[in-house]
């Protein structure tokens, strides 16, 4: 057994072959470093003092773990990639899609109750920045940003990085 192995059955983990004849029994010490990876990107979006040294490891973690409980069976042949495909779509896309567009309609509505920022010298106080300035939309702003929300080109502010 290699070390990675080692390491893993001591967590109470298998080794990358018995995970594929294991099923879909849950493991905690893959569900603690996702955990602690999911808390590592909250604190790096916070601005927290050590940002810099999070954005080192945390979304290589992420990586790490996916590549790691991979499944192969999923990319045999073109039709499971197309099928998987399929799946990913209606699971991720249909539902980024649908939000985002509520958001964008939504947008001038936002404005007028104070969830988005009009004021530049308070974005500058809070952000440090003058950028993502909240402005009124006319029929051409929602259409264009509804193409770009539909090909993730762009967001709406409040769903803000919603697509991951």
């Amino acid at each position: 057994m290699d070390v990675i192995g080692a390491q893993l059955t001591s967590c109470g983990a298998e080794t990358p072959n018995m995970l594929k004849n294991a099923g879909r029994q849950r493991n905690r010490c893959f569900d603690i470093a996702k955990g602690i990876g999911i808390i590592l990107v909250v604190c790096g979006h916070a601005r927290a003092p050590f940002q810099g040294f999070l954005s080192l490891f945390h979304m290589a973690l992420f990586f790490m773990i996916s590549g790691f409980l991979y499944n192969d069976s999923q990319s045999k042949d073109f039709q499971s990639v197309v099928e998987y495909t399929k799946r990913k779509i209606k699971s991720l896309w249909v539902p980024y899609f649908f939000w985002n567009t509520v958001f964008v309609l939504l947008n001038n509505t936002f404005i007028k109750i104070g969830v988005y920022c009009v004021d530049p010298s308070f974005l500058e106080l809070a952000t440090g920045e003058r950028n993502e300035l909240a402005i009124y939309f006319g029929l051409k702003d929602y259409i264009v940003a509804i193409i770009k929300g539909c090909l993730m080109l762009d967001t709406a502010q409040v769903g803000g990085r919603f697509g991951f």
